[in-house]
């Protein structure tokens, strides 16, 4: 995150997004309203980090005060789209922006931090004095939300694979969401740990198929920016290993995926 590459990838997916990554209508609710009831603030000023296409956003912006940055305009103006009309409490405020640089809001300007499946992509420690900065006068809520994947699931399997092939080739990709453990406990020593917990469950039903089409139209892989030809080469050793697992890779496969909230309050 931060460069004109990582830009261009999330620009190209945006309007793909929500079909390969949704968490579904019901889910989104309750992952918004589950950040709320944790943060126990009234009308709280909230900024999304990494607020990608607003599915999760949208419901915030019915009852927050809420700011919304990212690192893609074309992931904005999907959340742009969904949040037009919407002016109670307040006006959403999106930014286009690198949260691994300054953030564009005022100093203790902010009630609720909080990032969804993006912390991994972020330098802790600049998080963490960007934190310090906006902080408001009631102190700050931090969450963030990561999903958790059955571990024998098709999608889970044919990811673990497509790490051994990146590893193969003496790369270092990106093995999951990196809670933010040590940060959280902290902050937490100043304030509360907020322990992890199960707020919402996704069913996702995808073939082996759609999993690997869905890689073919990202930019990188598993974190890592590579070059076309070795992106198909790696995705074709993946493919070839799921025919020889499962043979039929139209088959979709019905999984369910815990979407899970840590933070700390300090």
């Amino acid at each position: 995150m931060g460069d004109d590459v990582s830009r261009f990838e999330f620009d190209t997916q945006a309007e793909r997004f929500d079909a390969r990554t949704r968490l579904g209508e019901g889910a989104a609710r309750e992952i918004a309203s589950a950040v709320l009831e944790v943060a126990g603030v009234t009308e709280p000023r909230l900024l999304e980090v990494g607020a990608g296409t607003g599915e999760i956003g949208e419901h915030f912006c019915r009852s927050c005060r809420y700011v919304g940055i990212d690192l893609s305009a074309a992931m904005l103006k999907e959340l742009e789209r969904r949040v037009s009309g919407i002016t109670a409490p307040a006006a959403p405020t999106l930014l286009v922006a690198d949260a691994n640089e300054p953030w564009p809001v005022p100093d203790g300007s902010v009630d609720v931090v909080f990032f969804s499946r993006v912390f991994h992509l972020l330098d802790p420690a600049h998080v963490a004095r960007e934190l310090e900065r906006v902080r408001g006068s009631r102190g700050l809520t931090v969450l963030v939300g990561r999903t958790q994947r059955d571990r024998a699931s098709v999608g889970a399997r044919l990811r673990r694979q497509l790490l051994e092939a990146l590893e193969d080739r003496g790369l270092s990709p990106k093995r999951g969401e990196r809670g933010g453990g040590p940060l959280f406990d902290d902050l937490g020593a100043r304030g509360r740990r907020i322990e992890r917990r199960e707020v919402a469950t996704i069913v996702v039903e995808r073939s082996a198929r759609e999993r690997l089409e869905s890689w073919r139209t990202k930019g990188g892989l598993a974190g890592l920016d590579l070059p076309a030809e070795e992106r198909d080469a790696v995705l074709a050793e993946v493919e070839a290993w799921a025919r020889r697992r499962w043979h039929d890779l139209e088959a979709k496969e019905a999984s369910i995926e815990a979407y899970t909230l840590e933070g700390a309050w300090f």
